[in-house]
């Protein structure tokens, strides 16, 4: 069903999702920053992707960790091939141990 479908049972707008990521009316991804909205729609059904299994996100990544590195100075290469086989915040701890992983 397309995500266009969903809404307009939901009051008939498509409103702005931060986090939403729709190709061709279809709803690829929807970030749960706001939980209100989702508790409104109606899923047939969720599909996890664990590490690019459903969808190649690889690129994604890489572009993520590409301009979180150049903005810290960090050879993007390096932290890229860090990545691999490990949480994010280990990665940042073995890349750039002088950046603060705890959140005020």
């Amino acid at each position: 069903m397309a995500f266009e479908q969903v809404l307009l049972g939901a009051g008939g707008k498509i409103p702005q999702l931060h986090g939403a990521v729709v190709v061709g009316g279809d709803l690829l991804c929807l970030s749960v920053t706001r939980p209100e909205i989702v508790a409104a729609m109606t899923f047939a059904a969720v599909l996890f992707d664990v590490d690019g299994v459903l969808l190649d996100s690889a690129s994604a990544h890489q572009r993520i960790w590409n301009a979180w590195a150049d903005l810290r100075g960090l050879d993007a290469g390096t932290v890229w091939q860090q990545t691999f086989g490990q949480r994010p915040e280990d990665t940042v701890r073995d890349v750039a141990p002088h950046v603060n992983l705890t959140r005020p």
